[in-house]
């Protein structure tokens, strides 16, 4: 019985030990989840709390930014009215738009109201006097609408304006980019051979009026962006090296010119149907005169973008000499090839004689290549030059080499001589001296003790010793003022040889 009651007490003790050790276990679990939960609420209320601050630092900042925005407002309205529409640069060019698109007008107007009175004046079609009006009444509207924008200084829409055509508005640079390309294929319409202002139709007026609304408007975007801070074109093509800038001129017009050629070599017959003059001057034109100017005007374009290209690529600011000579090479056949081309194509009865494009256009790209020739005809010259300066500079060196080393051998050579000149001169100027100071002594000597007292400079010390043992025997007979006075001279005596014995000691120092 005790042994069943002592296993009960152990397994009712184990079972009790077994809930305590449960309830430990869930307590320590509830407790963890209770921490877990506390440090949840404190996040979100941490995180409320942040949000709020953030919140308060919005509301606080907002006033702040709207301070800001109307302090900005208020600069650039104060801003604004600086901007002065009436001193652009580009207004110039809105005004010349007015008065060339106003010629260019009335000559179209009336371009097909032409009498045959011996001016072969050629009229232009229906279709090409619509094409020539709508253009030019087109650019005239813009253009004036635009004066007038710059002068508004009375309505409420004064600073829209100016901040559509300040210097670097968007807004005009777009209606600029439109006039260029509106007016670079009314070039070409108008100047073409089948065109009202085309080669040989003598419709002078609009032909000139055509093109000066071109060059304007393409200037105009030069002069935005000058405005605008950027570089002009001007300024681009002379900032590459080398003869580039000449280059790019003569390969642009060459290929403009080639455009003009080959214009007139494939449309002359459609053009001049009802021609005679210009169909009998086109039809005599061999087939080989417009091959050779197809010739000359591609052969001058393509060696002149690859030397424009070259310099894309280039790694280093200096031509080889292979390149500067091809280059050469290439410009005296270009030479000789325009010479004569630029006589024959604008003479009478040429392919280029009747004043159009491809007349100035010749006479452009021969002007530019012969430009390319000078400037390379220069640079060879100036590096001969540059070889000879170069010589004559190593010559130079060399010259003062030369000079410096003979100058120091003689210094050398006229050093050791002058050394001894000078100490044989330091030697006698010493002699001088104490001969100098021998006859002072002698005679301060002579004018204490007379003549009979003098001792002679060239007395030598055992003299004066001898000599003043004798005075001094001659003293022991003497009375005694003689032997005062002789004790005077036997001082004089003594002091005056201490001061041989020394000069001798500085001579044979200096010696």
């Amino acid at each position: 019985m005790t042994d069943k009651t002592k296993e009960e007490k152990e397994i009712t003790t184990s079972d009790i030990s077994r809930d305590n050790e449960a309830e430990d276990k869930d307590e320590d679990v509830e407790g963890q989840q209770d921490q877990q939960k506390e440090e949840e609420d404190q996040q979100e209320e941490q995180e409320e709390g942040q949000s709020e601050q953030a919140q308060d630092q919005d509301q606080q900042d907002q006033p702040e930014q709207d301070q800001q925005e109307d302090q900005d407002q208020e600069e650039e309205n104060k801003d604004e009215p600086d901007v002065l529409l009436a001193r652009s640069t580009r207004l110039k060019g809105y005004i010349t738009f007015c008065f060339g698109s106003a010629l260019a007008y009335y000559q179209a107007l009336n371009s097909d109201n032409i009498i045959n009175d011996g001016s072969y004046v050629v009229p232009s079609s229906r279709r090409q006097k619509r094409y020539a009006l709508s253009v030019t009444l087109c650019t005239g509207c813009i253009c004036a609408v635009v004066i007038l924008l710059h002068f508004d200084r009375f309505t409420c829409l004064q600073n829209v304006w100016k901040r559509a055509f300040r210097p670097d508005s968007h807004v005009e640079l777009f209606l600029l980019i439109f006039l260029a390309i509106w007016w670079i294929a009314a070039t070409w319409v108008h100047t073409s051979v089948r065109g009202t202002a085309g080669d040989g139709k003598n419709q002078y007026n609009l032909y000139f009026a055509t093109w000066v609304c071109c060059i304007n408007s393409i200037w105009m975007i030069d002069r935005w962006l000058v405005a605008a801070g950027h570089s002009s074109f001007g300024s681009f093509m002379t900032s590459w090296p080398h003869r580039s800038p000449a280059w790019m001129a003569a390969g642009f017009f060459s290929f403009v010119d080639l455009l003009a050629i080959l214009d007139l070599y494939l449309n002359w017959e459609e053009a001049t149907l009802d021609e005679k003059l210009l169909r009998d001057t086109f039809s005599n034109i061999t087939d080989s005169h417009w091959q050779w100017l197809l010739f000359v005007t591609a052969f001058t374009t393509v060696p002149a973008s690859c030397f424009v290209v070259i310099e894309l690529f280039r790694s280093d600011l200096f031509k080889g000499e292979v390149e500067f000579w091809l280059e050469g090479v290439i410009l005296c056949c270009l030479v000789c090839a325009w010479l004569p081309t630029v006589v024959i194509a604008t003479a009478p009865n040429g392919a280029a004689s009747f004043v159009g494009n491809a007349y100035f256009l010749t006479w452009a790209t021969a002007i530019f290549v012969m430009d390319v020739a000078v400037w390379w005809m220069h640079d060879w010259r100036m590096s001969i030059h540059g070889v000879v300066e170069e010589q004559w500079k190593e010559y130079e060196m060399q010259k003062k080499q030369v000079l410096e080393q003979n100058l120091k051998r003689a210094a050398i050579e006229q050093g050791g001589n002058y050394q001894q000149q000078q100490q044989q001169q330091q030697q006698r100027q010493e002699q001088e001296s104490v001969a100098s100071e021998e006859a002072q002594d002698e005679t301060s000597y002579k004018s204490q003790q007379g003549d009979e007292s003098v001792v002679p400079a060239h007395a030598s010390v055992d003299e004066i010793q001898s000599d003043d043992e004798s005075r001094s025997n001659e003293r022991s007979i003497l009375p005694a003022d003689s032997k005062d006075e002789g004790s005077v001279c036997f001082k004089s005596v003594s002091l005056y040889s201490a001061k041989i014995e020394d000069e001798s000691s500085i001579g044979q120092d200096s010696a």
